[in-house]
């Protein structure tokens, strides 16, 4: 698998994972999360969190929030 592969298989998943918010719910007791957070907040924290591993990788993947909605999604990467 290359590294643009990788990320873009972490970006299918997380547009899998961001609709199963009762996972958050779920394993309070794992994250110490007291409160359901904001699907903004969601969003937000697995978009940088990509884009960090992006960046470990040499990638300058500049994934957003708005390609989480995307139905089909295809970053172009050089």
């Amino acid at each position: 698998m290359t590294r643009i592969e990788f990320l873009e298989t972490l970006t299918r998943r997380a547009k899998e994972y961001r609709k199963l918010t009762e996972s958050i719910s779920r394993n309070r007791h794992l994250t110490g999360l007291s409160e359901q957070p904001a699907a903004g907040v969601v969003d937000g924290v697995l978009v940088d969190f990509i884009n960090f591993i992006g960046v470990k990788y040499g990638i300058d993947y500049a994934l957003s929030v708005e390609d989480l909605d995307k139905e089909e999604f295809q970053k172009d990467v050089c």
